[in-house]
C-alpha cells in the first residue's frame, strides 16, 4: 500500500517536473492525468496516515482501558474496606462505650470504698484513742489497787 502511494506520488511529481522542463505549460490531458494521480495519491495516503494514528493509538487505548479497569476495581475494594471500617468503627464505638460505662461504676466503686476505709480509719483512730484512755483507766486503777492491797 505504501508502495503503490509512493508511486503515484513519484508519477506526479515526474509527470509534473517532466512537463516543466521540457515543454513549459501543461495541457490538459497531462493535467487531468496529474489530478487523478494527486487524488489517488490523496486517497491512498488518508488509510495510510489513520493506519498510522490507529497503530499508535489503539495501545495507548488498551492501556487506558486496563487501567479503567483497574481503577473500578480498586474504588470496588476501597468502597468495601469504608463498609468494613465502618462496621469496625461501631464495634470499637460500642466497646468504648461499654468500657467507660464501666470505668465509671468503677469510680463510683472505688469512691464508695475509700469512703468506706476513710469511715473505718476514723473509727480505728477512735478505737485506738478509747483504747488508749481505757489502758490508762486500767493503769491507775491496777495502782489504786495495789495501794489498796498495801
Amino acid at each position: 500500500m505504501f508502495s503503490i502511494l509512493v508511486l503515484w506520488v513519484y508519477s506526479s511529481i515526474a509527470i509534473l517536473c517532466s512537463w516543466r522542463i521540457f515543454h513549459g505549460s501543461i495541457n490538459w490531458r497531462d493535467r487531468v492525468a496529474l489530478n487523478l494521480l494527486i487524488l489517488q495519491a490523496s486517497l491512498m495516503g488518508f488509510p495510510l496516515f489513520a493506519w498510522m494514528v490507529l497503530d499508535k493509538v489503539h495501545p495507548v487505548i488498551m492501556e487506558n482501558i486496563s487501567v479503567i479497569k483497574i481503577i473500578k476495581a480498586e474504588e470496588i475494594i476501597l468502597q468495601e474496606r469504608k463498609l468494613n471500617m465502618e462496621v469496625h468503627r461501631r464495634v470499637f464505638q460500642s466497646e468504648v462505650a461499654e468500657l467507660t460505662a464501666k470505668m465509671k461504676k468503677l469510680k463510683m466503686d472505688y469512691q464508695m470504698k475509700a469512703n468506706k476505709a476513710r469511715a473505718a480509719g476514723a473509727i480505728v483512730s477512735e478505737l485506738k484513742n478509747q483504747f488508749e484512755e481505757f489502758r490508762l483507766k486500767y493503769d491507775r486503777l491496777c495502782d489504786y489497787n495495789q495501794t489498796l492491797r498495801n
